[in-house]
């Protein structure tokens, strides 16, 4: 079979961001683009979306825990959204695709340029089971160095049931994706790893930090839906925090000021809140989630 003369039978769609076709999700961002070019199916609805990311150098426990993690969304209805590079990306789409599931691939390119090009047959799958791949760059874009961090916000903004970070180093591409997802209100999880493992170190400093929660498997994802957190009663301190936030972001010296909390109970109801990603942290001011 002609590869890539069945890919481009499949033909390429310019959404511009006023078309009701535009993905909803892309109009979170600061920056959404102008017009998004799509080859095969958008999904109908965005909210099973979910990022799974990672480092390029996967590990044997990266592509395990990719493998099981992903055959797993499928199973539970998920669209497995990734960036089509070496490592956990194509590991991901692979076995989302060979489970007959949806992925979408975000481009760093256009859609005419064929890179890396071994993965012709999975951009073909990817279309056959009814995925999509995505860019919003011109068919013939080439790959630039700064256009794959760019691409990661892309990534994080269709990911609307949160992103999951498998395995990223310390300066991995994947931290900036989790980081475009905190901005977002997306709910950033990481799966822990050895602490001695330099692809892990990423990972295991998301969940230290409380920017992700760890997970294990799957069904940690679904448990941790922020409308399962909302069902939770809170006390009188997070209420306080909450109804704050609802008026707009803070900082944590105006939130002492407003709620007239004390330090430990203002900190202790902030760290609660984020870790049940009902609010998020940028450069010191705290903001309500987007889902």
């Amino acid at each position: 079979m002609d590869l890539k003369k069945s890919i481009l039978s499949y033909p390429v769609k310019r959404i511009v961001r006023n078309s009701s076709s535009y993905p909803a999700p892309l109009l979170d961002l600061f920056d959404p683009p102008a017009h998004i070019y799509v080859r095969g199916s958008l999904p109908e609805s965005w909210d099973r979306c979910i990022g799974v990311v990672g480092s390029r150098k996967i590990s044997l426990y990266g592509r395990r825990v990719t493998e099981d993690f992903s055959q797993k969304l499928v199973a539970d209805g998920f669209v497995v959204v990734s960036g089509f590079m070496y490592g956990v990306d194509v590991v991901a789409h692979s076995m989302v695709v060979e489970k007959k599931g949806v992925t979408i691939a975000v481009l760093a390119h256009g859609l005419n340029y064929f890179y890396p090009n071994q993965n012709l047959a999975l951009y073909h799958n990817i279309l056959k089971c009814g995925g999509c791949i995505i860019s919003e760059y011109e068919p013939e874009f080439a790959p630039r160095i700064w256009t794959f961090p760019k691409r990661n916000r892309i990534v994080a903004a269709l990911s609307l049931s949160g992103v999951l970070v498998v395995e990223a180093q310390l300066k991995s591409g994947s931290l900036i994706t989790a980081k475009f997802a905190e901005v977002l209100g997306r709910d950033v999880m990481a799966v822990p790893g050895n602490i001695d493992s330099e692809n892990s170190m990423g990972t295991n400093n998301l969940i230290k930090t409380n920017a992700a929660r760890a997970v294990t498997d799957v069904s940690d994802i679904s448990s941790l839906k922020l409308d399962g957190g909302k069902a939770v009663n809170f006390n009188e301190s997070q209420k306080a925090v909450l109804a704050e936030l609802e008026k707009g972001k803070s900082n944590y010296a105006t939130l002492s000021l407003t709620t007239g909390l004390s330090d430990l109970d203002l900190e202790a109801s902030l760290s609660s809140l984020k870790i049940r990603a009902l609010i998020g942290e940028l450069d010191g001011e705290y903001f309500l989630r987007k889902t």
